[in-house]
């Protein structure tokens, strides 16, 4: 994979070939048969930088690069979720490799107290129900039904759910109103809000969406409580994106895409979680990057109103969103998404993952025009290799 052939140290919990062997007959065949649930679970066994086995605690969670956590619990032995590590400490050219004894999965075997819904179906495919959502955990429990229902809620089997209430639902518009958590909050203190840029405040008072997303990527679902930060750990907000922890000798800070807060106040506790204070708000989107250019023809299809600079405005969930002719924001608007017009990482001709922007590289002439997945064309993902 691309993401681990970059720059950078990465900690691998390698199943042994025993534990291949041990998964329910059909299994491995299925993944083998679906790129992107294969990917997900390999990414769920590999975590960013260099960990050790002297580095793990006991209760530490340890964000993967699938974008889930695994829990690790010291007692006889090392676990990683339920997997033994029976190998510690096996250093690579690009970080360590941690032998296990079963194949991790970003989701568990199912809840034997909920039941699947047998009615639920993806919007407009009567074919893909619970047992699909269930191979792609947790992509696929964002998929909604024809009525809007959330395969989260109608296949909390297949999401491992525990029927409890959801961290991530409120009421349209009012994240206020939701269920009880408990959430951990990285709550801004009043100097923050005064250092924002002049009007920033007022402009967010007045765009719901974007007031609601920046609210959200000071909230993670559970309590985390500062003992259990670790240097260099990703924590997903409730916004979707990712924040990442740093300690050193002055603090713990949380590092975003345009800046980093420091953690002033630790541990508040709270009737429905936790609460840190923070000396900066957390804002999910950066600054352009002024060596490449945003186009000025691209909108969002169905909306001439929605350009670049719209995009820019919510980063990075506005990137996704496609024009008229399926251009992806985040080819047309590489500024506003903070790209540095180098190649895509994940872009690779549609059916095909071996054919990524190095592929295009080598004949750009014919290539340039290929599609991909989500018909993102490569002269748009791989500007460097089809310039």
């Amino acid at each position: 994979m691309a993401t681990l052939s970059g720059d950078g140290l990465f900690t691998v919990f390698a199943p042994t070939n025993d534990a291949l062997d041990a998964l329910d007959e059909g299994v491995l065949e299925g993944l083998l048969g679906d790129t992107y649930a294969l990917e997900a679970i390999l990414l769920y066994h590999v975590t960013s930088g260099d960990v050790f086995s002297t580095d793990l605690v006991d209760g530490q969670v340890i964000s993967m690069l699938s974008g889930n956590t695994t829990t690790i619990t010291i007692s006889e032995s090392i676990m990683i979720n339920t997997a033994n590590i029976t190998s510690a400490d096996n250093k690579a050219s690009n970080g360590v490799v941690h032998i296990i004894d079963a194949v991790l999965f970003p989701y568990g075997d199912g809840d034997v107290d909920c039941v699947d819904s047998t009615s639920w179906f993806k919007n407009g495919e009567p074919s893909k129900d619970c047992a699909w959502v269930a191979k792609f955990v947790p992509t696929r429990c964002t998929v909604k039904s024809e009525d809007r229902i959330l395969a989260e809620y109608a296949c909390p089997a297949s999401y491992d759910s525990t029927c409890d209430d959801s961290t991530s639902w409120f009421k349209n518009d009012e994240p206020n109103k939701d269920c009880p958590g408990p959430f951990t909050v990285f709550a801004p203190t009043n100097d923050a809000f005064d250092k924002l840029p002049n009007g920033t405040l007022e402009a967010l008072l007045n765009d719901t969406e974007s007031l609601t997303a920046i609210l959200l990527y000071h909230v993670v679902g559970g309590e985390v409580y500062s003992a259990n930060l670790t240097d260099g750990e990703m924590i997903m907000t409730l916004e979707c994106s990712n924040l990442t922890v740093s300690i050193n000798d002055t603090g713990a800070f949380l590092i975003f895409d345009s800046g980093s807060a420091a953690i002033i106040s630790a541990d508040i506790e709270a009737s429905n979680g936790v609460v840190h204070v923070i000396d900066t708000v957390l804002i999910p989107g950066g600054e352009d990057d002024d060596d490449c250019e945003n186009s000025t023809s691209w909108y969002k299809l169905g909306d001439t109103s929605k350009d670049c600079a719209w995009v820019a405005e919510f980063v990075p969930t506005r990137c996704a969103v496609k024009s008229e002719n399926q251009i992806l924001a985040e080819y047309a608007c590489p500024a506003a998404c903070k790209k540095t017009c180098q190649d895509s990482t994940s872009w690779f001709k549609n059916g095909e993952p071996s054919k990524d922007c190095a592929w295009v590289s080598v004949f750009p002439e014919a290539r340039c025009d290929v599609f991909g997945e989500g018909k993102a064309l490569a002269s748009d993902a791989c500007p460097t290799a089809c310039a």
